[in-house]
């Protein structure tokens, strides 16, 4: 008889219970090569979330998954420790962890080859996967860790900036099977136990966004290297909970807890000097790109950032 790793797929809902009750089938099918069990956590959602999932999960008498009921909603990394704990709890004994966000469905395969590639590097890695869009195009998944030169290059938004210094895009091309880098999208990666033990919990004091990037920052000081494994491919649909992609919004401001992640996440992992450079460099390029869309109409960013709340919430760490 083959052993088939034990994985315990968590996921962290919020408002995105009809999206997930959805895909809940893709989700378990796609799974078929490991031994998988599913631990929602539904992060105290305000919409029908919870009772939709609940009458899915009795209706069709799923045993594979775990309906947990937060009763806050404590925030992604809050919700992510919750549900690991619970799969640590229930009995399970999983082998490795699957973070995976409501919004995202794993195509076949994709744990099972997250799995393989971890069981090549003797479980000391975080495999992330590939993530693609609705239409099957690859979609950003391996980022180095940002510093000053690539927070001027994201305020000011000019393509030269990265083709003179590419240090200054976060973003890694995945054109080969393995692709080492800093880190992984959070909307699909995979943890061993084993790293698990080593590194802990995710740290909570973040709500949304930074969390995975301040995960596999402790997972670097700890020499466990981060990778994506292109043929684990995941197809996500992003901002369903929170309405913003790839940092931007169309149709309102950035909110607060952005900033006060970005805050966390260089204050805490830089020095304070190093970290305060990083928000100007931020606030030079924006300035330069809003001087920019003066005379280029078409340059004006719609992506709901203000330098005013930068400097206060990003920068200053005001709550």
């Amino acid at each position: 008889m083959i052993y088939k790793s034990n994985v315990a797929i968590v996921l962290v809902n919020y408002n995105a219970g009809q999206l997930l009750s959805d895909n809940l089938s893709r989700i378990i099918e796609c799974s078929r090569g490991v031994n998988a069990k599913l631990f929602i956590v539904d992060n105290k959602s305000t919409d029908d979330s919870y009772s939709i999932l609940d009458g899915l999960i009795n209706s069709k008498n799923i045993v594979d998954v775990d309906l947990i009921r937060s009763n806050v909603n404590g925030g992604f990394a809050y919700g992510n420790n919750l549900g690991i704990a619970k799969a640590l709890e229930s009995g399970f004994e999983p082998d490795y962890f699957y973070l995976l966000n409501p919004d995202a469905v794993p195509e076949n395969g994709a744990i099972e080859e997250a799995v393989k590639n971890a069981k090549q590097m003797s479980d000391c890695c975080i495999v992330g996967s590939q993530m693609l869009d609705e239409a099957g195009n690859k979609t950003a998944s391996a980022f180095r860790f940002p510093s000053i030169i690539s927070e001027f290059n994201r305020g000011a938004n000019i393509g030269l900036v990265s083709r003179l210094f590419p240090a200054a895009s976060l973003v890694l091309p995945t054109n080969e099977s393995i692709v080492p880098c800093d880190w992984v999208c959070g909307a699909g990666f995979l943890v061993p136990l084993k790293v698990y033990e080593t590194l802990g919990e995710m740290d909570e004091q973040y709500f949304l966004y930074y969390e995975e990037v301040d995960y596999m920052k402790r997972a670097r000081e700890q020499q466990i290297p981060v990778l994506v494994a292109t043929q684990s491919k995941v197809v996500h649909i992003a901002g369903v909970s929170t309405g913003i992609v790839n940092n931007k919004v169309e149709k309102s401001s950035i909110p607060v807890y952005w900033y006060q992640s970005w805050h966390r996440f260089y204050f805490k992992n830089y020095s304070k000097a190093k970290a305060v450079m990083c928000g100007i460099a931020w606030i030079a390029g924006r300035t330069f790109n809003n001087i920019l869309s003066f005379f280029i109409k078409k340059r004006k960013p719609n992506d709901g950032h203000s330098i005013a709340r930068f400097w206060r919430y990003a920068i200053l760490g005001n709550k």
